[in-house]
């Protein structure tokens, strides 16, 4: 698992195995009697905001298509109702008194229709993310069976020479 935040990683642990449908288990602890305050956080509501913040950027990296397409389908639907307002003046014969809201409600629309590209985007982008993880499992995987069995790292060339 790749962490990102920068808060908290428990979140983000908890919600990337929840994705990839890892088990979670969970040890009892005790607590030591409270000395000092927190450094992490300054009150519950900065640690709540913090913590939403993880939550909405982890569930975004893993459902991005979803997320966009709430969002840019909510864009889009309000600049579809703007427009409507315009079809109903236009049929009684005032629509020439509301041509700045037409315009408003196209680039409301167009806003709404580039999130759905940009969602689409991030999917690829998250698919790729996830096939790179899968890559870096499987060659650690790898690197450690050679280790346990004694096996010398293959040599490099000239050209992976000069990189290192």
């Amino acid at each position: 698992m790749t962490i990102v935040s920068e808060f908290s990683y428990t979140l983000e642990s908890i919600i990337q195995a929840g994705k990839k449908r890892m088990a979670i288990a969970h040890v009892p602890i005790a607590t030591n009697p409270r000395t000092r305050e927190s450094r992490l956080f300054d009150s519950a509501f900065s640690y709540v905001k913090r913590s939403a913040a993880t939550i909405v950027r982890i569930y975004a990296m893993y459902e991005p298509l979803k997320i966009f397409t709430y969002l840019g389908l909510t864009v889009f639907g309000a600049g579809f109702a703007l427009s409507m307002r315009n079809v109903y003046y236009y049929f009684n014969h005032e629509g020439f008194k509301h041509i700045q809201s037409l315009i408003a409600a196209a680039v409301v629309m167009l806003v709404g229709f580039q999130i759905l590209v940009i969602g689409l985007l991030a999917d690829v982008i998250s698919g790729n993310r996830k096939l790179l993880e899968d890559l870096l499992y499987r060659m650690r995987s790898l690197e450690l069976r050679d280790r346990e069995a004694d096996v010398p790292p293959p040599a490099l060339s000239r050209t992976d020479q000069w990189k290192h």
